[in-house]
C-alpha cells in the first residue's frame, strides 16, 4: 500500500513551490506571448493606419495637383484674355487715331495718291471705276481724280470705310478693295505682336 515517508509538512512546502514555479513559469510565458501578440496587432495596425494615410495622401496630391492644375490653366487664361483686351484697345485707338489725324495730314494725302494713281492704272484696264470713300475724303478723292486723270468717278455715296478707298465697276461685277481697314487687317498680327511687346515685353 503505498503512502507517504518523511516529513510531510517538508513534502506539502516542496510540492507548493514547485507547482508556484510551474505556475510563474506558465504566466511568464504567457506574458511574453501577450506581449508578442500585442506588438504583432500594433505593428499591423500601424501598418494599415500609415497604408490607409498613404493612400489618403495620394488621392490628397492628385486632387491638389489637378486643382493647381485646373487654377493654372484658369490663371493663364484670364491673363491672355486680359493681354487680348489691352491690345485690342490699343489697336482701336491706332484706328480712331488714324481717322483723326489723317485729314490734311501730308501722309496721307500721298498715301491717297497713290491709292488714286493706282485705280487710274485698273480703270485702263476694267474701264470706268466709280470710287468710294470715307465722307471726310471726297473732297481730297475728288481733286486728287482731277489731277491724276483716268476713267475714275468719285461717288456721292460714301463707303464706311477708315480711310483710302473702294472702287468698282458700275455694274459692280468687279470690286477693288483699295482701303485703310484691309491694310490694317493684313498688317494686324505685326501690329499686335508690336502693342504686346511695348505693354508686356512679349510677343502677342
Amino acid at each position: 500500500m503505498p503512502g507517504f515517508y518523511g516529513d510531510a509538512e517538508k513534502l506539502a512546502r516542496e510540492v507548493i513551490a514547485g507547482e508556484r514555479a510551474s505556475a510563474e513559469g506558465e504566466i511568464e510565458e504567457a506574458y511574453k506571448e501577450g506581449l508578442r501578440l500585442l506588438e504583432e496587432k500594433m505593428r499591423d495596425v500601424l501598418r494599415k493606419s500609415l497604408d490607409s494615410l498613404r493612400d489618403g495622401y495620394m488621392v490628397a496630391e492628385e486632387r491638389v495637383k489637378s486643382a493647381s492644375a485646373r487654377a493654372e490653366i484658369a490663371i493663364k487664361t484670364h491673363a491672355a484674355e486680359e493681354k487680348d483686351k489691352y491690345i485690342s484697345r490699343v489697336m482701336e485707338l491706332v484706328r480712331e487715331r488714324i481717322k483723326r489725324e489723317k485729314v490734311g495730314a501730308p501722309w496721307y494725302e500721298r498715301y491717297m495718291r497713290r491709292v488714286i494713281e493706282g485705280l487710274a492704272g485698273e480703270a485702263a484696264e476694267a474701264g470706268r471705276l466709280v470710287v468710294r470713300v470715307a465722307e471726310e475724303d471726297r473732297d481730297l478723292a475728288r481733286r486728287l481724280v482731277a489731277e491724276v486723270g483716268g476713267d475714275l468717278e468719285v461717288s456721292e455715296e460714301p463707303a464706311g470705310i477708315l480711310g483710302g478707298a473702294i472702287a468698282s465697276t458700275p455694274d459692280g461685277s468687279v470690286v477693288l478693295d483699295y482701303s485703310l481697314d484691309l491694310l490694317l487687317r493684313d498688317l494686324q498680327p505685326l501690329l499686335r505682336g508690336v502693342a504686346s511687346r511695348v505693354l508686356f515685353g512679349g510677343v502677342g
